[in-house]
């Protein structure tokens, strides 16, 4: 009786492992790229319901819209008016951030509440791509429509880094004074 595998049996188990190993790293590669890709749709959907939330929440509160309101434009600027407390404007920025060894524009919204400093409402790794305001306005109530959207920030233009989303919404403001 012989005793231990020839050659030939050796190099066909090698060669069966060797396929399973291959099977098995490009299916946990592909799980490791598809975490990747839902955490960033996850970054960008928390952020859009974020700003969503604080605009409609300021917006509801205001008894007025500012002249100075930029309707239609992208950036645009939204000036909210009380009866009794500061000024609210949201409006849009750049700024330079560094990912990595890659320097890099976005534009950041941010709220600010009269002459305190503005604060922003997107974070560094979202970049705001639209943000217009529209007069929807009647001389029973003041309604804007409010668009933005937004991606990631992804300076490597890499598929996996790739998420971005859009909002559409419109906010009637208590009744005209």
């Amino acid at each position: 009786m012989r005793k231990g595998f020839t050659l030939i049996e050796i190099i066909i188990y090698l060669g069966i492992v060797t396929v399973l190993l291959t099977a098995c790293l490009s299916f946990a590669w592909v799980i490791i790229n598809d975490q990747i890709k839902q955490e960033q749709l996850t970054e960008v959907n928390d952020a859009g319901t974020f700003v969503l939330d604080k605009i409609t929440y300021h917006s509801k509160r205001a008894n007025a819209i500012n002249a100075q309101t930029l309707y239609d434009l992208n950036p645009g600027k939204l000036i909210l008016n009380y009866v009794s407390g500061p000024q609210i404007t949201i409006d849009t920025y750049e700024k330079q951030i560094t990912l990595g060894d890659t320097q890099t524009t976005i534009t950041k919204l941010r709220l600010q509440h009269g002459s305190d400093p503005a604060v922003d409402i997107t974070g560094d790794k979202i970049n705001v791509t639209n943000f217009t305001i529209s007069d929807l306005s009647n001389a029973n109530a003041y309604t804007i429509q409010i668009e933005f959207a937004i991606e990631t920030v992804n300076p490597t233009n890499s598929k996996t880094y790739e998420a971005q989303n859009s909002w559409t919404t419109s906010v009637t403001l208590r009744k005209r004074q």
